[in-house]
């Protein structure tokens, strides 16, 4: 795997940060490594690299796992040198701004097809950021797609509801699903089977997880830089 060492007995994922620029993709992977908010971070030029340890569990006990984090450039201006980094992905995470109803429209727009392109069997999966400043009420972003007020001041823009969310991620899967069909990738099942669970998988983290989960499954998640929130089911998602 390009920009990183293999060590012997350690399983290197590859996962990719995609989105538009200053949705959030940077102080995610900040708030993954180092457990706290970066309040000053800069546009990725390219992409920036981060690894995590961890470890798995599986019938045959734990697994050490280094996860292999590229966080991609959302600038059109660094898009050649962005989609560079998507061949070999074994994951990627869809980032868009809960409060940009337009960085979620990128996703279905751009993103996805770009890792259909280079990466089209990588697990994937959809992460709304900055849901602190989308909470209403119940603790989720409004149904209705307004502006919503936290304790930090007004959250401008619209706030995308999590039905709404939920939507993008089946369409991501569906559109996914479809150039696996196409790319023939082993083992993929019909978009119309899902979920399912995936036969001789053995090549992917997907050992000892319950029944109904599926790797070919797009499942949202919002996530919070600042408090944390989301981000251990997260990366629980993932591996």
């Amino acid at each position: 795997m390009a920009g990183a060492a293999v060590e012997a007995g350690v399983r290197p994922f590859k996962v990719l940060i995609l989105g538009n620029s200053a949705v959030g993709k940077t102080t995610l992977v900040d708030r993954i490594t180092t457990s706290i908010f970066n309040h000053e971070t800069q546009p990725t030029i390219g992409a920036g690299f981060s690894v995590v340890s961890t470890e798995v569990m599986g019938s045959r006990g734990s697994m050490p796992v280094k996860a292999h984090l590229w966080d991609t450039s959302g600038q059109e201006l660094y898009r050649s040198i962005t989609t560079s980094y998507f061949r070999g992905a074994d994951a990627a995470i869809f980032c868009f701004d809960l409060t940009d109803d337009s960085s979620r429209d990128a996703l279905l727009a751009q993103w996805v097809e770009d890792l259909a392109d280079q990466a089209s069997d990588a697990l994937v999966l959809l992460v709304g950021c900055k849901h602190d400043l989308t909470v209403h009420g119940d603790g989720d972003a409004r149904s209705d797609g307004g502006t919503s007020t936290t304790a930090r001041g007004p959250a401008f823009g619209s706030a995308v509801s999590r039905e709404r969310a939920e939507e993008t991620a089946r369409e991501l899967e569906l559109t996914l699903q479809a150039r696996r069909i196409e790319d023939g990738v082993p083992n993929a099942p019909s978009a119309t089977s899902m979920p399912g669970s995936r036969s001789g998988g053995s090549d992917r983290l997907t050992d000892g997880k319950d029944a109904s989960w599926s790797p070919w499954r797009v499942r949202y998640i919002a996530t919070s830089s600042v408090s944390g929130e989301g981000v251990e089911p997260m990366i629980r998602g993932l591996l």
